[in-house]
C-alpha cells in the first residue's frame, strides 16, 4: 500500500505482510547526542528485509501484519548515529526500543607493494562479535569510505581479481579510523568455464572463491566464452 510522509514527531504504520504481530519502535539517542533524518531496517526470522527511511528520530515506526518470532533492529541516522537489537515479537502488540549511540567513518588507500593504487577492490569489515558487516570497492584513486560504523573491534579484509587477499585482524574503531592497506598480487589462480542447463557459456558471470571456513579468497568474472580466471 501507499504509503504518506508525516510531519515531524507523527506515527507511521506500515502494512508489510499477514501475520499476527506488531511492533512500535521508539527511537533514543544517547546522552548528548541528537538524530535527524534516518533508516530503520528489520530483519525477520526468514531473513527478509522490511526498510523504512524517517524525516526524524522522534518519529515512531508501527511495522504491522509481522509473524512471531525473532527480529533484528537496525538504524542509521544523521549525523553519524546509528543502533541495533535483536528481540523477540509475540502475537499482539508488542514494543522495541532502538538506542542510537555515535558511530565512525573507516576510510583509508589500497595500495600494491610499488604504492600504486588498486581500483575496485573489495574491503569487507566484519566485527569480531558478528554483529555488524560492511563492503565497500575502492575507486580509481584506490580510496574507500565506509560510514557508520559501530565501535568495537573489526576483521578487515581485502580481495580482488588478481589480489591476493588481505586481512587485518583486531581494528579498533572507536574514533574515525583511516586505515591503509598494502595487498600484494595472487600467485595462484583458479581458471574454469560457467555454462548454463543447455551447455551454453554465460558471459558476466561472477565467480567467488572460497575458504572451508567461508572467508572469501577471490573474485573473478566469466568473459565472452564463459571462462573466468
Amino acid at each position: 500500500p501507499a504509503i504518506a510522509s508525516p510531519a515531524q514527531g507523527q506515527t507511521q504504520t506500515i502494512d508489510l505482510q499477514p501475520g499476527t504481530a506488531s511492533v512500535s519502535i521508539t527511537v533514543e539517542v544517547a546522552e548528548g547526542g541528537e538524530a535527524t533524518e534516518g533508516r530503520v531496517t528489520l530483519v525477520g526470522p526468514a531473513g527478509e528485509v522490511l526498510e523504512k527511511q524517517i524525516a526524524s528520530a522522534s518519529e515512531t515506526v508501527v511495522f504491522t501484519g509481522l509473524m512471531p518470532g525473532l527480529y533484528t533492529l537496525a538504524g542509521q541516522f544523521e549525523p553519524s548515529l546509528s543502533g541495533r537489537t535483536t528481540f523477540t515479537i509475540a502475537e499482539g502488540a508488542n514494543n522495541a526500543t532502538l538506542n542510537l549511540e555515535a558511530a565512525f567513518t573507516v576510510s583509508g588507500v589500497v595500495t600494491d607493494a610499488q604504492g600504486l593504487p588498486i581500483e575496485g577492490a573489495l574491503v569487507a569489515m566484519e566485527s569480531t562479535i558478528g554483529q555488524q558487516k560492511h563492503l565497500v570497492s575502492t575507486d580509481e584513486t584506490g580510496r574507500y569510505e565506509t560510514t557508520f560504523v559501530d565501535a568495537g573491534t573489526y576483521r578487515v579484509a581485502v580481495f580482488g581479481k588478481g589480489l591476493a587477499r588481505t586481512e587485518l585482524a583486531d581494528v579498533a574503531v572507536d574514533e574515525n579510523v583511516v586505515q591503509d592497506i598494502v595487498v600484494d598480487m595472487a600467485n595462484t589462480f583458479v581458471s574454469g568455464q560457467v555454462n548454463d542447463e543447455a551447455g551454453k557459456p554465460v558471459v558476466g558471470a561472477a565467480v567467488v572463491v572460497l575458504a572451508p571456513d567461508g572467508r572469501i579468497l577471490g573474485l573473478g568474472e566469466t568473459g565472452a566464452n564463459g571462462q573466468y580466471l
